[in-house]
């Protein structure tokens, strides 16, 4: 199975900004994080999918495991619309 992202409750900081756990951090909209609504993580809807590493090398620096990537992403990233 391909890399998933897993939630973080962990408001880290990129560049001095908080990070929003329950937003994605490639477009800033809601990523429906089960692990960031305190859920287990295995309500996700990111349990089952697979996430290519490029993906991952979109993310802002400072953001990796600290807010996950959205479901609208994953499928633009996929189509290769991003």
């Amino acid at each position: 199975m391909g890399d998933r992202r897993k939630g973080g409750a962990d408001m880290g900081t990129d560049n001095g900004k908080a990070i929003d756990p329950g937003k994605c951090p490639l477009c800033g909209q809601g990523n429906a994080c089960a692990s960031a609504a305190n859920e287990p993580p295995g309500a996700c809807w990111c349990a089952g999918e697979k996430f290519p590493p490029g993906l991952f090398d979109l993310l802002p620096p400072g953001t990796r495991n600290k807010a996950c990537i959205c479901q609208a992403c994953l499928k633009a990233y996929a189509a290769r619309r991003i």
